[in-house]
């Protein structure tokens, strides 16, 4: 069983538009015209000679209203009244995709994770909600004044940050370190604000899917254009079980497998294992390790050159080849590099 986590951008991804847009609706509030400023903004920026991203403009755009615009008064509290009104934006086969690509592959523990440029309070309080187990996106402190209308920015989610939330996932907690490899993370993205996540992810092995709106005229032409040499896949943005998505994410899926490694190991350091003093390894590279991959100790005795039956499971968190030349033959040496391995 391999621990895979499938990680999504929101908008144009999950969504088939932008779910601040829900705010604006229940204000009688034309988005559009937001957008429009949003767009005046970052054109101003260039006209500078700045080199803002557009994620950075969007949000002070949307401080902007918050603080002197259209949205003065706004309450953590009605974002995620907004959210409830999500499930018409969904594209097709959501939210139902969540559990049933758990049920094709009953032989992985897979997750669910959600990082937008966007707004967690209202995607959180979302029927999104329910499926994901993280949720990654802009947060706001509502307590630095008596009132409940939101105050200041508390975190961020901009396009660069995307690859920190990966690591994140990937990470967890301090008990199951690298739970979720990078290399068996599937992420999906529709635009430009997913290119730094797809770069970073396959660079580590991971699987990238580019979506696009297959309503929207010449969707496919314009993905393939922008985002090509940075995904595996540009298919439509249809979670059904019957869809191209499905088809092509369940064929990946099937082909993963948890990587374990296997190793003797003499009996004063393992020991020394056991006992928690030793927490890396010096191997001859002569096999394939990479961060999530499981690392397991077999105690060798070699007087009846035999194992004893003894086994300490791992898994690593930390995996560098390097030139290393006191504990291996010159052959060894000159046909392999060692991989120094911390386990956790």
């Amino acid at each position: 069983m391999a621990n895979i986590a499938l990680c999504y951008d929101a908008d144009y991804t999950l969504l088939r538009d932008y779910h601040p847009r829900l705010i604006f609706e229940k204000r009688n509030l034309d988005f559009d015209n937001f957008l429009n400023r949003v767009r005046e903004l970052e054109a101003k920026e260039k006209t500078k000679g700045e080199n803002t991203r557009l994620d950075i403009v969007y949000l002070a755009q949307f401080m902007y209203e918050v603080r002197h615009g259209s949205l003065q008064g706004l309450t953590i509290q009605e974002i995620r009244d907004a959210g409830k009104d999500l499930d018409k934006m969904l594209y097709p086969g959501l939210p139902e995709f969540f559990n049933n690509i758990k049920e094709t592959n009953p032989q992985h523990n897979i997750s669910h994770h959600i990082i937008s440029v966007g707004l967690k309070d209202l995607l959180e309080a979302s029927i999104l909600g329910k499926y994901a187990d993280s949720i990654f996106g802009y947060t706001f402190f509502d307590n630095l004044t008596p009132s409940s209308v939101i105050d200041e920015i508390k975190s961020t989610t901009s396009a660069v940050e995307k690859v920190s939330s990966l690591v994140t996932i990937s990470k967890g907690n301090d008990e199951n370190l690298f739970k979720w490899p990078l290399a068996h993370m599937r992420y999906f993205d529709d635009g430009q604000t997913g290119i730094p996540a797809f770069s970073f992810l396959r660079g580590r092995h991971g699987e990238c899917f580019a979506v696009y709106d297959p309503e929207k005229p010449n969707a496919f032409e314009k993905t393939k254009e922008s985002l090509v040499k940075y995904v595996d896949h540009i298919i439509p943005a249809d979670f059904r079980e019957d869809s191209e998505l499905f088809r092509i994410l369940n064929e990946s899926l099937q082909g993963t497998q948890e990587r374990i490694i296997r190793k003797k190991c003499w009996p004063d350091l393992f020991k020394r294992m056991k006992r928690g003093h030793k927490t890396a390894e010096v191997r001859l590279a002569d096999f394939d390790a990479e961060p999530g991959d499981i690392f397991i100790a077999q105690e060798w005795d070699p007087e009846t050159k035999r194992y004893t039956g003894e086994e300490i499971k791992y898994r690593i968190r930390n995996a560098t080849k390097v030139d290393f030349k006191q504990f291996h033959t010159l052959d060894e040496i000159i046909n392999n590099e060692h991989w120094i391995l911390d386990l956790s």
